[in-house]
């Protein structure tokens, strides 16, 4: 196979994955991971320890830090965002020259191609954070522990153990490659005590400054944070138990939905059978050709096999709900079983054209996909397959709540619009968004002093909804006047004072890590009568974005009343000229945002952000 070609699509296909990430959703998690991260840079922060996995603080600072080098070089949320596409698109890079090492360059350009059809990794580019960057260092990790298996350095052992550390830090499911690292690694540590040490400090570096702070904060018992609920062995082998008997269906589920994230990208446009149909075809040649290899008894294979279907027994074992994010460590090796697998199908002749014709396919599918993600400027919004994000056992919902969408280089210039604008308070999706994104780009662009208020009364109100949500309350389309974000802006005709108000600004510290605090969380009541004029909504968003414990009950003199039209963060009823009445029940009222507005009305200029007919860059900074 020429040489040139592979690299033009390494070349191509690193700028293609990379460029779904500034598309990315900007939630808490990855708004924690760019706060802390900024707060290092502005140095009103230095953390010891790194992001919270599942409440708990398990590895070092890392992320934070590396997160703070473009802040402190002047970029903003774009730039930075961009960054971590990069780093998780070197995945496609390392595969190439791993799979040249191990077996033939035919091997490695299959490898990364099928490491680049969208799938369960679509999760880490819509998302952006530290699980991003598992899938580069766990091939890294690989990449050193071949090397120094075949040459016994003491170099690559030493970059095999801190890739490892770091693959771990991106997600604590990478303890599924130890075994097999200490077995490609052997011969550099084997009967070798001093390098085994050597091998084992290399991997604790990058937990050095967690190990500090707990043994610094060892005499104060809330210095530390609990890792594992405690209970009787029983207990404990009962909740085992129980995990291992829904690996059938866990494995089932993840394995049958794996084109399903990508594919509700489109909403329903052309092109999303083909993606089906493409996983459906490699699913296919893998089975068959892991029959093959039995049937010519490939043990190699086989143990490859056996041991992706132990890591993923052991990532069932770990929780009880299963997050799409915590398989992302297993995609390498299962991609690597999957090529060597179809490989039996396919007669030695064809390797080569059939990586090529994956190649094609894989940049084509990505590429797609990136066309599809330009649609959410049109709508605001995405109907993502939101349940099989959060647990993949569950089966996906075949009409899921629109999700509200701005995209992460978006907030930049979001962010220089409301520099200086104290007195302006946001309405509905657009504050729930900027709720989520910690006062990140605020804080980048307009100095860590600078706050925004979301919801409440007081100066200016603009409410911010996708125009996706105007569309199905019945705006008319010549009342649009829809900003490059997918938003318009309205001016609400009232705002329930009872409610809203909170100050947005940078926050490194959320969410609260303390599970005893979190669930045991008082609430409290509030009830209201609310005038509702003949051809207004009323509207209630929800600014915690499902953190707020919180309830409410829209009812008329009819009875109760169910929302006209909705997405994750608000719900609108359509008045009829009679009295509501509500009820809330939430943890802070002040994340709770009540208001009315008028869709007979045009839309207004928009405070918030860059309207569509205005030529300019929300990168810079």
């Amino acid at each position: 196979m020429n040489t040139w070609w592979p690299r033009i699509w390494l070349g191509v296909a690193l700028l293609a994955w990379a460029s779904l990430f500034p598309a990315s959703l900007l939630v808490f998690d990855s708004s924690r991971d760019l706060a802390n991260g900024l707060a290092i840079a502005l140095g009103l922060n230095f953390p010891s320890a790194g992001p919270i996995v599942n409440f708990s603080r398990l590895f070092g600072p890392f992320w934070f830090y590396l997160l703070s080098i473009p802040f402190a070089l002047g970029a903003g949320v774009k730039l930075v965002v961009w960054g971590i596409g990069l780093l998780s698109a070197a995945k496609l890079w390392v595969a190439w020259r791993l799979g040249r090492e191990w077996g033939s360059p035919t091997l490695g350009l299959a490898w990364a191609a099928l490491l680049l059809v969208p799938g369960w990794a679509m999760v880490s580019a819509l998302v952006p954070t530290h699980v991003s960057v598992v899938e580069v260092f766990v091939l890294l990790a690989l990449w050193f522990a071949v090397r120094a298996g075949a040459n016994g350095g003491l170099r690559d052992l030493s970059l095999m153990a801190v890739a490892f550390s770091l693959a771990m830090h991106g997600h604590p499911t990478s303890v599924i490659y130890a075994p097999m690292l200490a077995w490609l690694s052997r011969r550099a540590w084997w009967f070798r005590p001093l390098r085994l040490s050597a091998a084992l400090a290399a991997f604790g570096l990058p937990f050095l400054p967690l190990i500090v702070s707990v043994l610094a904060s060892a005499a104060n018992e809330s210095g530390t944070e609990a890792v594992a609920t405690g209970g009787s062995m029983a207990e404990v082998l009962a909740v085992l138990w129980a995990r291992l008997l829904s690996f059938p269906a866990v494995a089932w589920s993840w394995t049958m939905q794996v084109s399903e994230l990508p594919a509700s990208v489109a909403n329903g446009r052309p092109g999303a059978t083909l993606l089906h149909a493409l996983w459906l075809l490699l699913g296919l040649a893998a089975v068959a050709g892991g029959l093959l290899a039995l049937w010519r008894r490939d043990w190699r294979l086989i143990a490859l096999i056996a041991y992706v279907t132990a890591s993923f027994c052991v990532i069932v074992l770990m929780r009880d709900m299963h997050g799409a994010w915590m398989f992302i460590a297993i995609l390498p090796i299962t991609a690597l079983a999957m090529v060597l697998t179809i490989a039996h199908v396919l007669p030695g002749r064809w390797h080569a054209a059939g990586s090529l014709l994956l190649a094609v396919c894989s940049l084509s599918a990505v590429l797609w996909t990136a066309q599809m993600l330009k649609h959410v400027e049109d709508d605001g919004e995405l109907s993502l397959s939101n349940r099989v994000i959060a647990d993949v056992a569950q089966w996906a919902d075949p009409e899921p709540s629109p999700l509200p969408w701005i995209r992460a280089d978006r907030h930049d210039s979001l962010a220089r619009r409301l520099c200086g604008q104290d007195d302006l308070r946001l309405h509905g999706d657009v504050a729930g968004l900027l709720r989520m994104s910690n006062g990140v780009a605020l804080a980048r662009q307009c100095g860590p002093r600078q706050q925004s208020f979301l919801g409440g009364v007081a100066g200016m109100s603009q409410a911010g909804l996708p125009a996706g949500m105007l569309r199905r309350m019945g705006m008319l389309e010549a009342n649009f006047q829809v900003d490059r974000m997918g938003f318009v802006a309205l001016q609400p005709t009232e705002v329930l004072t009872e409610f809203g108000g909170f100050p947005l600004r940078l926050d490194w510290l959320f969410p609260v890590p303390d599970p005893a605090w979190w669930a045991n969380r008082s609430v409290t009541t509030q009830q209201v009568d609310i005038a509702c004029p003949k051809d207004e909504w009323l509207l209630i968003s929800d600014l915690s974005v499902g953190l707020n414990l919180m309830t409410f009950e829209v009812a008329s003199a009819q009875g109760p009343r169910t929302p006209d039209a909705t997405t994750m963060l608000t719900s609108a009823w359509r008045c009829e000229g009679d009295n509501l009445h509500l009820q809330v029940t939430a943890f802070d009222m002040r994340l709770v945002d009540v208001f009315r507005i008028s869709i007979q009305r045009p839309s207004v200029p928009s405070m918030f952000a860059y309207p569509a007919n205005v030529e300019g860059d929300s990168s810079s900074h």
